[in-house]
């Protein structure tokens, strides 16, 4: 069954722009009997067709758009679905992502409420594949009934289309649906758990492999697929790393060291990226990694001791442990933490800590060093950020000029009009030196 809704006049340009949300206060139709399966039609005041997807009365955004094809009766299909995922895995080949990598983005890949990220997982018997699986929205959850039916069809064709050498059956597929969110749609918050596992797979102990950014060879990283931040690891930094270091490899030549400060560093992946890119060049490099978290510094550990770099680890509060350290004493100072502002009424907080971390993170860097600032945060806008920074600036009496912004990687893909799925930022200051000197 199909139900139509139709949108209040002045609403639809937005649509028809691609933008995939319509808001519950956007819709003229009066609902009744809907019960959450059928596909929802979407038309604007005077009947046109706009766009077919799913609603869900309890959420804000009460539809979400999976196609803007009038042809397409039904969307959720799964030859529409394994369709999309085909597409979203060629795009990534042809990025050259060729290890571990976002399959699916939500929105950005035409299945709102879907993220499916593809590790390339180390082995004593040779690689394996994991598909780590959130489903975020009570839409997609009615719909979305046979997930490794559709795993294992998108592999099978992958193997078939040369983009992959990981067959079904070195396939494990875990399901984290672990995450807060799903509360904004009614759902539950489960336990992480495996639909399908290779035997042996232990998930807390991932090797995975990783394109290196901009060296011809794969870095691998230690994490926990099974309960670790987001699904073990942070993909969406890949391609502001890759914008760091080719901006770095210049000001590297004829170095002799560099020091990092790798601030809620996570694993280490920003560390051993750029640690790797200093070995290449036979620089002397050092990486102090702090975060809040004991387990994932211990992983952090093995990923510096597995990459032969040197570091040291501190398990530290950025908001509050980081006097101790001396200033203008590194090279690059990087500030990435987790979401400060998780809802609207966090945003005054959640500004004054980027402003308190970056005023830390430019007290520590060296005059001509470089110092990258980010936040994860939806709500934070590019400029929120840049207004944290520069407040950070003054404080410090330092110039510093903007060389680099960046957002998230080329498999996390963005919809031009649709600022909401843009929640990363990145942005790379170079460091002059002190102001009026």
């Amino acid at each position: 069954m199909m139900q139509v809704w139709q949108l209040k006049k002045g609403f639809e340009q937005k649509l028809r722009q691609g933008h995939p949300w319509v808001f519950s206060h956007e819709i003229a139709t009066a609902i009744k009997n809907f019960r959450g399966h059928e596909v929802v039609e979407l038309q604007d005041h005077q009947g046109n067709f706009l766009a077919r997807g799913y609603g869900n009365l309890k959420s804000k955004i009460i539809f979400r758009a999976m196609t803007f094809s009038a042809g397409e009766k039904n969307p959720f299909s799964m030859e529409a679905l394994q369709a999309k995922l085909l597409a979203a895995w060629k795009k990534r080949h042809e990025l050259k992502f060729t290890a571990s990598f976002r399959l699916c983005f939500s929105e950005g890949d035409g299945i709102p409420g879907l993220i499916i990220d593809r590790y390339l997982v180390e082995g004593s018997s040779g690689d394996h594949q994991v598909f780590a699986v959130q489903i975020l929205t009570a839409g997609l959850q009615r719909h979305l009934t046979d997930i490794l039916t559709l795993l294992q069809r998108t592999c099978e064709s992958a193997y078939q289309e040369k983009l992959s050498n990981i067959l079904w059956d070195r396939t494990s597929v875990v399901l984290r649906n672990d995450v807060a969110i799903r509360k904004l749609e009614g759902l539950e918050v489960e336990l992480p758990r495996f639909l399908k596992v290779v035997s042996g797979y232990e998930a807390d102990q991932s090797w995975i492999k990783i394109n290196h950014a901009v060296l011809p060879e794969m870095i691998s990283m230690n994490c926990d697929l099974y309960q670790g931040q987001k699904t073990g690891f942070f993909l969406d930094q890949w391609s502001n790393i890759k914008s760091v270091a080719e901006k770095l490899e210049t000001s590297l030549e004829g170095k002799k060291e560099f020091k990092l400060l790798d601030l809620c560093s996570y694993v280490g992946h920003w560390s051993v990226q750029l640690g790797t890119l200093c070995k290449s060049k036979n620089i002397c490099f050092h990486s102090t990694l702090v975060d809040v978290s004991k387990e994932a510094l211990g992983r952090a550990k093995k990923n510096m001791e597995k990459a032969h770099l040197n570091f040291e680890i501190q398990t530290r509060d950025v908001l509050k442990g980081l006097d101790v350290l001396p200033g203008q004493s590194f090279d690059l100072v990087i500030a990435d933490p987790p979401a400060f502002v998780k809802a609207k009424k966090d945003l005054p907080t959640g500004k004054h800590a980027y402003q308190k971390l970056n005023t830390q993170a430019f007290r520590l860097v060296k005059p001509g060093g470089h110092v990258i600032s980010c936040s994860c945060s939806g709500l934070i806008t590019e400029s929120d950020l840049k207004e944290a920074i520069e407040k950070a600036k003054r404080k410090n009496s330092l110039v510093a000029n903007l060389v680099v912004s960046g957002a998230p990687a080329l498999d996390h893909p963005l919809i031009p009009g649709f600022s909401e799925g843009s929640y990363l930022k990145m942005l790379l200051h170079h460091v002059d030196g002190v102001a009026g000197a």
